[in-house]
């Protein structure tokens, strides 16, 4: 794809990590097939921050005076010297859900500005496109439950075939995982943010379980606080099996595909859970994030155990156990989510945007 590739999307402690992940996961696909990239960022931190100057990615950060609609002229004036070829918005979080008719009027006052306007959209009540109409070319809701609107100006695609992978799950997606029948390799990952410090709720539940003696591998996301990266790590002292901290990974590719079975929370993780084979076990946020699980839930790679506030050490403990000795069900697991999930979703989005990127200069021409 010609041109510049211009991401809007967030990321921070309150607000998470998942939209600006998928993002950094869809800027390195877009590199490798020759574009250029960059990022707008309203919400971020020094995690944020330090993952785009690690992969030498240029970004801008909105000032905080800069209402919603008012990004448009912002976005002109910063990118005046290269406007993008595509612009692609990834917002759908609380703070610009609760503006959706003021992030309809940004869409609108940027047509002109990028050949192609693409959002990457949330599902039901997370999406945008469920509160307000939104001018753009190409919409994507790449979640399992997620149906193709009809009778709308844009291009629609949707379903987990355009879930974003990072390039680096490509080649262990290929690699199928063996099925221990005592597995005792267990990940514990809660996101880039884990704002509910759940991840400390899930290594107390471990501490409680003491046979088999387990290797304990536990994600530290880049916007963690600092006193519950802290609080991990004290914890792993004592947890009473091996266990070892992975800081800020790029991506959770190496990770996962060591693990044998994981602690996760219900966000995109699972996706990426999912396509590798691995069983989990998952907790939401709360409840909007547990009724937005029943789709991917129904697929059967996952146990979900509910809202982290309604559950126990003692129940995440005895849940562990009891999927650690169901070889059966772990299997279930494996073959649900690697029968359902490919690493070609980047690729789709990023090939449907070009071709709608060429028509338009071909109309234009």
């Amino acid at each position: 794809m010609a041109g510049l590739i211009l991401f809007r999307t967030d990321g921070n402690e309150a607000y998470g990590m998942g939209h600006f992940a998928r993002c950094l996961s869809l800027a390195a696909e877009a590199r490798d097939r020759g574009s250029r990239v960059a990022f707008a960022l309203r919400f971020h931190d020094v995690g944020v921050r330090a993952a785009l100057d690690a992969q030498d990615i240029a970004y801008e950060c909105i000032p905080d005076g800069v209402g919603v609609e008012a990004e448009g002229d912002w976005l002109r004036a910063r990118f005046a010297a290269t406007p993008p070829s595509v612009l692609l918005f990834d917002v759908s979080h609380p703070y610009m859900l609760e503006r959706a008719r003021e992030v309809s009027t940004l869409v609108d006052r940027l047509r002109t500005f990028a050949p192609v306007i693409a959002v990457l959209d949330g599902l039901r009540e997370h999406a945008l496109v469920e509160r307000t109409s939104l001018a753009a070319d190409l919409v994507v809701t790449p979640y399992f439950g997620a149906g193709v609107k009809t009778g709308v100006s844009f291009r629609h695609l949707a379903g987990p075939a355009y879930f974003v992978f990072h390039p680096d799950f490509a080649a262990a997606a290929h690699t199928p995982p063996e099925i221990a029948a005592d597995p005792t390799r267990v990940l514990v990952t809660f996101g880039g943010s884990d704002p509910h410090a759940i991840t400390l709720k899930g290594l107390r539940a471990l501490a409680r379980i003491r046979e088999p003696r387990l290797e304990v591998r536990v994600v530290i996301g880049p916007s963690f606080a600092p006193g519950l990266a802290t609080g991990i790590r004290e914890l792993l002292l004592h947890l009473g099996h091996g266990a070892s901290a992975v800081e800020a990974p790029p991506t959770l590719a190496g990770p996962i595909a060591w693990c044998e079975l994981a602690l996760s929370a219900a966000g995109l993780t699972k996706y990426e859970l999912a396509l590798l084979g691995r069983p989990s076990l998952q907790i939401s946020i709360d409840e909007a994030h547990a009724a937005a699980n029943t789709e991917f839930e129904a697929v059967g790679s996952a146990w979900h155990l509910g809202v982290h506030s309604a559950l126990t050490e003692d129940d995440v403990a005895a849940a562990l156990l009891r999927l650690m000795k169901d070889r059966g069900a772990r299997e279930r697991m494996s073959h649900a989510g690697r029968s359902l999930l490919d690493t070609r979703g980047g690729s789709r989005i990023l090939d449907a945007a070009e071709e709608i990127r060429q028509k338009r200069c071909s109309s234009q021409s």
